[in-house]
């Protein structure tokens, strides 16, 4: 972002003949950094974990040949990033003033499995920090890709899809062959990651006092504005 020092991460996953890329991050400057990754492959697709502006802003800075995404995306795409897209403007000086937010031309619902002849990638909604958020896990390599559905403090947007978040977040923790975790944010890690923010959503509905330990301030607002909506003490 303008004058701050926030990252998104991003993945390449390039197959036998297709590539796709998880995140087009928040400009399409970003991804023309990297399309000489992209240059062998004749159909390249692109995977937005949810419709944050930081996450799916760069798509026009590539030719995909399709973007998938959950299907709540598309009303997202529709309401929310246009009005996004003022407010950073207004903010940032028109530094997103040419960019055009390209939505999902290929949705799913529940589950989408696709298929890069030596590995495959599973797509799984997940609602949760946001109603059109998904994963994506590879076997083969052990790893999963979480978007913003874990962080170092989970984001709450609407406490009425905390108790969804919770189940998907138990339900991946029974999955021991994740090795790897790459989230929206911050550092390759494991399922302990998932385990830190089970807890941190359960302590919530519980109305329990939570602590929690970052010096980051991001995190530090993120933890207030999360125990104000859930109606719980903030803790240290």
């Amino acid at each position: 972002m303008p004058g701050q020092n926030w990252l998104v991460n991003g993945a390449i996953l390039k197959g036998e003949k297709m590539a796709l890329v998880w995140e087009t991050l928040a400009y399409p400057a970003d991804m023309q950094a990297v399309s000489f990754l992209l240059a062998k492959f004749d159909f390249v697709v692109a995977a937005y974990s949810h419709a944050d502006w930081d996450h799916c802003l760069g798509t026009n800075g590539f030719s995909f040949s399709n973007v998938i995404a959950q299907q709540n995306a598309i009303r997202r795409f529709k309401f929310e990033l246009p009005a996004t897209l003022k407010k950073l403007n207004a903010k940032y000086s028109k530094a997103w003033e040419d960019v055009c937010p390209v939505p999902p031309d290929f949705v799913f619902s529940d589950k989408l499995n696709l298929d890069f002849g030596s590995f495959r990638l599973e797509l799984s909604s997940f609602p949760g920090h946001t109603p059109d958020g998904m994963v994506g896990y590879i076997p083969e390599y052990k790893m999963l890709l979480a978007g913003d559905s874990v962080e170092e403090i989970p984001v709450i947007n609407d406490p009425k899809e905390v108790p969804s978040w919770i189940k998907h977040l138990k339900k991946w923790l029974t999955e021991p062959d994740i090795q790897s975790v790459l989230p929206g944010h911050g550092e390759i890690t494991d399922l302990s990651l998932l385990e830190k923010n089970l807890k941190y959503l359960i302590a919530l509905m519980e109305k329990s006092p939570v602590d929690v330990e970052t010096d980051n301030p991001f995190y530090l607002d993120v933890h207030q504005e999360n125990c104000k909506l859930m109606g719980c003490s903030v803790g240290k």
